[in-house]
């Protein structure tokens, strides 16, 4: 008897982990089908547009997640599993499944993770907690700004780079998106370029400081603060009180409607805080038009995000003969939805006129849901270090594993208890395992959510490119570090997610030769054993395969394509 935990991060059984896999890998443009036709009648409508259900951002929301566990339900059930029980996290999602067996002539017992009437009081609660909490932030940070105005250098009266950017602990003003931009611009070129810092994960008591390292760098940060108004803060707000007036119309997925999900993450202010920022984003663009800043080219960090929708709707609203070019600098994963955008979005005006790739590798598979999209290759600023690294500079009497750890906690602590069972039955004698954890991520916070962190880890900080030259193999869950380590021609151990959807960076076209996919303990030994012992002849062919690999997928950073990104050779307009 099957017992299944169907909740947004239940853990499933490995092979029914393997099916719902397929099955969603199957179902991605059938469930961008969905939300286009849930979003046709309000499309116009930005307060929809910034939140989860519409965004198919499969890593905070769990529309996808429950949309595939009713086709795996439905897969089950076809090929004669015997189910006894179901546990579900979602009380919208309970009641379609006792919809779908009453229709299917199926008894199986469904058991709420929770309890429904404290659920109930929790959504009631929520908004007069939430709301306060959110207010009192943005006024805060918003005062810190204020606070810190003097020290910001001067704006010239000239035709701006405006180039999106997130800042957090580390990376104040120091630069983890655009590494090389900035220098290959002349002192001219710098005077009419800046960077507008999204603050991200920063302490209160760090937001003043925050601000004066930004206005006070090398670097130009225009800060958006300088241009909203309280106004403008409380319209963000309030946007809970907007979501009352959306209407989802009854959508049917094996005949049965699956609206209420949608309404029921509508109301759980799941997303609460980007759709903040999105919405700030959007009346930041507003507010610099009505001060008549002068324009030539924005730029947006495009993961195609909740904030990304508020920052493009806002630009092409407001300065509608702009360029605006969404850069997706990192290799997507087919599974982050998305970040591959729909015809649906293009003709709602919320996404940039172009969108910029790391590689030419990557043009095409971005078009999967919008064939008519402009995409170019444009430089891997995050990635020239797999041009520079050339020599891979490794210890010879170690096998050293780097272990690079994603910003997810669950998939995280997965990875190091996989390697921990490893450890207990293998021996590791010149074996060393270096572990680095997601910037965002402290080492300590790690070591406290880990029980009985072994000896064998030991914590590296640092750049990755500085590291992964040093390294013989590298063992992840972690978007873009993959395909960096194998564009370096080094194995790469693929960890997948036992808690759901597996987010598998490595496109399908590149040989399994460079890597290996791995869900379990034995799947791991047997990796390491397979490449600890590469022969001479197998590490050259790995090398010519990451050469092949940085000219699809890893535009260097040159003077002339940094120029072509910022169309300084076009002749394009500007706005004020």
């Amino acid at each position: 008897m099957l017992k299944l935990n169907l909740s947004y991060k239940g853990k499933l059984d490995p092979e029914i982990t393997v099916l719902f896999n397929n099955i969603s890998k199957q179902l991605r443009g059938p469930f961008t089908d969905i939300v286009s036709r849930l979003s046709e009648p309000i499309k116009s409508d930005i307060n929809w547009w910034v939140e989860g259900p519409s965004s198919r951002n499969t890593l905070v929301s769990p529309f996808f997640h429950y949309y595939c566990t009713l086709n795996l339900i439905d897969e089950l059930i076809k090929k004669n599993y015997d189910i006894s029980e179901i546990l579900v996290d979602s009380f919208a999602f309970k009641k379609i499944l006792k919809e779908y067996f009453h229709t299917t002539g199926k008894s199986i017992l469904i058991k709420y993770n929770g309890n429904r009437l404290i659920s109930y009081f929790k959504q009631l609660i929520i908004p007069f907690v939430k709301i306060p909490i959110e207010l009192y932030r943005r006024i805060y940070q918003y005062q810190c700004s204020q606070k810190t105005k003097h020290l910001q250098k001067p704006i010239r009266n000239k035709p701006l780079t405006l180039i999106d950017v997130f800042a957090f602990t580390g990376f104040i003003s120091k630069d983890r998106y655009y590494n090389g931009l900035w220098d290959s611009l002349n002192n001219e070129q710098k005077e009419s370029t800046f960077f507008v810092p999204t603050l991200v994960m920063i302490p209160l008591k760090k937001m003043v400081s925050s601000y004066k390292e930004l206005r006070t760098a090398d670097r130009n940060f225009l800060i958006k603060e300088d241009y909203l108004k309280l106004s403008d803060i409380l319209f963000a707000v309030g946007h809970y009180f907007k979501l009352f007036k959306i209407k989802i119309r009854p959508t049917l997925v094996l005949g049965i409607d699956i609206s209420s999900l949608v309404n029921e993450e509508l109301s759980s202010m799941r997303g609460y805080t980007s759709a903040v920022e999105s919405l700030l984003n959007y009346r930041f663009a507003k507010r610099i038009k009505e001060q008549k800043l002068n324009l030539r080219l924005v730029i947006d960090w495009f993961e195609n995000q909740v904030v990304d929708k508020g920052w493009n709707a806002g630009f092409k609203e407001f300065y509608p003969d702009i360029p605006t070019v969404g850069y997706r600098g990192f290799i997507s994963i087919s599974q982050y939805l998305c970040s591959y955008p729909s015809e649906i979005e293009d003709n709602s005006g919320i996404l940039p006129s172009r969108i910029a790739v790391t590689g030419k590798g990557l043009i095409d598979s971005t078009k999967e849901f919008a064939t008519n999209l402009t995409i170019e290759s444009s430089p891997a600023f995050r990635y020239q270090h797999v041009w520079d690294n050339t020599k891979i500079e490794t210890d010879s009497y170690y096998f050293t594993i780097l272990v690079a750890l994603s910003i997810v906690n669950e998939e995280s602590i997965n990875v190091l208890q996989l390697i921990k069972n490893y450890l207990k039955s293998s021996d590791s004698n010149n074996l060393r395992f270096w572990i680095k954890s997601h910037p965002a991520v402290k080492n300590e916070k790690l070591k406290e959510q880990f029980v009985d962190w072994p000896d064998d880890f030991n914590c590296v900080t640092g750049d990755f490119s500085k590291i992964i030259v040093k390294s013989d193999l590298m063992i992840s869950n972690a978007s873009s570090t993959c395909m960096e380590a194998l564009a370096c021609g080094i194995p790469v151990i693929v960890v997948e997610n036992i808690y759901g959807l597996s987010y598998n960076t490595v496109p399908d076209e590149i040989p399994q030769v460079l890597w290996r996919s791995c869900r379990t303990t034995d799947d791991i030994k047997n990796a390491i054993k397979h490449y600890q012992y590469r022969s001479n002849a197998e590490i050259d062919t790995h090398n010519e395969i990451g050469m092949e690999i940085k000219k699809l997928y890893f535009t260097p950073v040159t003077k002339k394509n940094v120029r072509k990104f910022l169309l300084m050779d076009s002749p394009i307009h500007t706005y004020s």
